[in-house]
């Protein structure tokens, strides 16, 4: 049975989120503390804004380390970092979702992997390190292929 595991890449984007949030975020708290101490809005509600701004890139990271959940492809399915298995059966499509780059070069951006009863679930080149090798399998698996 052929069986790929999907070697993600290491924790620095996790540590860079974190301090980001430890930094800025502790940061814009001490400013919202310091200004409505001193009876300032206006400075105040910068530090909101930038509050705001920390916990809208925390919940995108979140969102999209949720959706790379895939631990393995194999002959009889797809395994999921929870401990769970898809069959194949279950697998509606592979969509390819492609970007430009500033050479104006077509690229994989992402690839999804849509299920039936899960959320999608992405692939992407940056962080997986053996990419080509999980993407080729993929491809030769007798599921719908959609590139957008």
């Amino acid at each position: 049975m052929n069986r790929i595991d999907v070697k993600t890449g290491g924790s620095a984007q996790a540590i860079a989120v974190g301090f980001l949030a430890l930094g800025v975020g502790g940061c814009s708290l001490a400013m919202i503390a310091s200004e409505l101490a001193r009876g300032r809005l206006g400075g105040a509600a910068i530090g909101v804004v930038l509050l705001g701004i920390v916990g809208v890139s925390v919940g995108l990271f979140l969102r999209a380390r949720a959706r790379s959940a895939l631990a393995y492809v194999s002959d009889a399915g797809i395994g999921l970092r929870n401990g769970s298995e898809v069959p194949w059966s279950q697998v509606r499509r592979l969509t390819d979702r492609h970007a430009r780059t500033r050479l104006g070069h077509r690229v994989v951006w992402r690839s999804e992997l849509e299920l039936d009863g899960h959320p999608a679930i992405w692939l992407i080149p940056q962080r997986v390190q053996n990419f080509a090798e999980v993407h080729a399998f993929l491809r030769s698996r007798p599921i719908p292929y959609v590139e957008r």
